[in-house]
């Protein structure tokens, strides 16, 4: 991250080194996030929640959603994810339109990388979104 260099010449420097594409700087945003180990993958399930998604969710529907766990009977309110991590977990590749309540990701480029991706990122996604929605019902 250019910001947390701590002087200029630093900082000139990791500029220098930016990805020259779109799609690299998807791949170096993605491998940041799941570098994170205290976001207990929780990034890439929001990713995957919004990517997969018929339709855009609402932040609400998608806390839900993150909150399930596998077997359980009840719902527990206690495990949804705030607002605000589900943004910080995804390094700014996932926004929130305040008007709608809705999530998004960032840019329609970011669709078409993860398209590209689906089968690396997301092998199983639409069978666990499906237990994810069989549990919750």
């Amino acid at each position: 991250m250019i910001l947390a260099k701590l002087t200029i010449t630093k900082r000139r420097s990791a500029l220098s080194n930016l990805p020259l594409s779109l799609y690299a700087a998807y791949n170096k945003t993605i491998e940041r996030m799941r570098e994170s180990q205290d976001q207990d993958d929780l990034g890439m399930k929001v990713l995957m929640w919004i990517y997969l998604a018929k339709r855009a969710l609402k932040v609400i529907e998608l806390q839900h959603a993150l909150s399930v766990e596998d077997g359980a009977e009840l719902l527990d309110p206690d495990n949804f994810p705030p607002k605000i991590t589900l943004l910080h977990c995804c390094c700014g590749l996932v926004t929130v339109d305040n008007e709608t309540s809705t999530v998004r990701l960032v840019h329609y480029t970011l669709q078409e990388y993860l398209h590209s991706y689906e089968k690396e990122y997301f092998p199983d996604g639409h069978s666990l979104i499906a237990r994810t929605c069989l549990t919750y019902l």
